[in-house]
Order: structure tokens, then sequence, then C-alpha cells
């Protein structure tokens, strides 16, 4: 938490492990409520919930909390609406200064946690700070839901770039009510229209929650992985096709893979910055290393999640990332 206005005397950095990036999901209600307890014995406090997720905190010394919440409910969809008009916010925000891609990079993203019919989103997007090719996207249309999570070839703004174009034409398939392979394809023609060194790989995924179905089409990048509820994790695995960019950007060149989920499951996307991660010892953290944390992690909810994998790298790698990692949860839910 970073204190950005009023009259109370509070800390102006407050320290939270169950923040998603920005944003706080309801599983980090409890450490908050306990941090701020520590730093002000009876505050009374009100998160401004938005679908699913807070993104900044009203605290007060005395009151009634029911009277608060009435406040920040007003309050909430006013912030993210004033954000596209100031800095005040983006600037409390900010751990150190950003790159002109970093800064694209992170400009392109919706936010990192969100309510979904039947399931909840968590999505985190760790930089390198001088790489910035990769990105995620979802939104939850009449015909269900989108997920996307991509890596562009290249480092900077070239990568940044490229990155840009790849979610434009995402979400101008997605709004133009495209099919799965289509939208694909779309993409793909996007990005080869940038060159022959361009390209991007991506998992591009529906989530149907009348008939619990995940969707996806990979193309080139790393697999899907389940995490059931009883425990367990495993990759999906199955048709795949070049990265965006490389491939001749039909339909008929891509093809969905299907798989129904129970209430309870999981679905991880991620990009290769996660598993490619350098150990202290000179290794990487691998594959393994995360199906095991996946599977033996019990029922976590999506941000949980997302976090936990966030602590696993930063325990066993050095602070500095060497490629951006991203990681997006779908947790079923209904």
């Amino acid at each position: 938490l970073r204190l950005i206005a009023g009259q109370i005397r509070l800390p102006a950095v407050i320290p939270l492990v169950s923040g998603v990036g920005p944003e706080l999901g309801r599983t980090g209600l409890t450490e908050l409520r306990a941090r701020l307890e520590q730093v002000m014995s009876g505050a009374v406090t009100a998160p401004l919930w938005l679908r699913g997720r807070a993104m900044c905190v009203l605290v007060a010394t005395g009151g009634k909390r029911a009277e608060l919440e009435q406040l920040a409910a007003v309050a909430a969809p006013a912030v993210e609406l004033a954000c596209s008009y100031t800095d005040v916010f983006a600037r409390a925000r900010r751990h150190r200064p950003a790159t002109a891609a970093a800064e694209m990079q992170q400009d392109l993203l919706p936010p990192r946690i969100a309510s979904l019919s039947g399931g909840e989103i968590a999505a985190s997007l760790m930089p390198a700070y001088d790489v910035g090719g990769d990105w995620f996207d979802h939104a939850e249309n009449p015909e269900g839901a989108w997920l996307g999570v991509a890596d562009a070839v290249g480092r900077g703004t070239n990568a940044a770039a490229i990155s840009a174009v790849a979610i434009g034409a995402f979400r101008a398939a997605r709004r133009a009510r495209r099919q799965l392979e289509e939208c694909c394809g779309e993409m793909a023609d996007a990005v080869g229209s940038l060159g022959e060194s361009a390209f991007v790989t991506a998992v591009i995924a529906t989530w149907q929650v009348e008939t619990r179905t995940f969707a996806w089409v990979n193309c080139g990048h790393p697999w899907p992985i389940l995490i059931r509820r009883g425990g367990g994790a495993s990759e999906l695995a199955g048709h795949s096709t070049l990265p965006l960019g490389l491939s001749l950007g039909q339909p008929a060149g891509f093809q969905r893979n299907e798989r129904r989920l129970e209430v309870g499951d999981r679905v991880l996307l991620y990009s290769d910055g996660v598993t490619d991660q350098r150990r202290s010892d000179g290794g990487i953290l691998g594959l393994d290393s995360l199906l095991e944390l996946l599977g033996a992690g019990g029922e976590r909810s999506a941000d949980e999640t997302v976090i936990a994998i966030a602590e696993h790298m930063r325990a066993y790698g050095p602070a500095k990332l060497a490629d951006d990692a991203t990681i997006m949860v779908l947790a079923v839910t209904s």
C-alpha cells in the first residue's frame, strides 16, 4: 500500500504480499486489515472493489464500516475513470522508473483480477523492464470469455511494438465476433505484415461457462497447465501451430483443443520467462519445479495461485529478471 492522500498519520508504504501487481483480491483482505491494525489500531477500512479487485483502500480513524463501504462503492468506478485523466495513481504505484518499452507494455494490459461468469481470472506480468514483449488479455462477452497470453520476439521498443499489433488484432477479432481459429488467423496476418523477423508465440483461449469448456489454440507457446481440484497438475498438450507471423494466417491452419473443466479446477497460461527463470545456482526453475509447486499447493483461488508462482520465482532466482514472466490463471468457481 502507498499513501496517496489524507490527513491521518500512516506510513508512506505498507508492505503487502497478497497483491497481484497493483491490485488486491478478496483473499488478501485479511492481510490488509492485519497490516493496518499494526500501524493504526482500531482503523476502519473499506477497499474500493470493482469486479472482484480492489485498486485502493479507504482508511478512517473511526466510524462505521458500513458507511465507509458505501462511500467506497461509489468511489471505485470514479477512481477507475480518473486513471484515464491523471497520472496520480500511476505514479503512486511505481517502484522504479519504466523504460518506454515497459510503459507501452503495461498500458496494453487489462485489470489483473476479474470476476466472470462461472469463474475468476488473475494475471500478473513481471517485467524485465528492458524487454517488453509479453502481454496478457481477457474479456467476457455474451458468447463467453476470451483469454490470451503471448510473447513477442525481440527486446525493447521493437518487441513492445510487435506486442501492440498482436493484442490490437486480438481485440479487433473478438469485437468482430470471430471464431477462435479465425481470431488466430487475423492475429497472424497482422504480425506477419510487420516483416519476416516479426513473430509472436501465444495461447489464445475461450471459456464457455454453460458447458464448462475451455478451448485453446497453441501458437508455438508453452502448453497450458491444468491444476485439478483434488491435487495434481499436468500440461494440456494437443495440437500446436507455428508462432503467429510465421504461419500462413488462414483459419484452417489453426486447430482448437478442448477440455471440460470441473468446479475447483484451474488453468494456468504462462510465458517461458517463468520456467526459464535462472536460479541462484545457475540452473533454471524448469517445468518440473512449476508442476510440483502447483500440484502440491492444495485448493487456491486464482490470485493465490498467481502469488504462489511469483513467490516461488523470487525465492529461487535473482531479483532482476532476464526475461518478462507472465502468469494468468482461470479458476472455475461454479
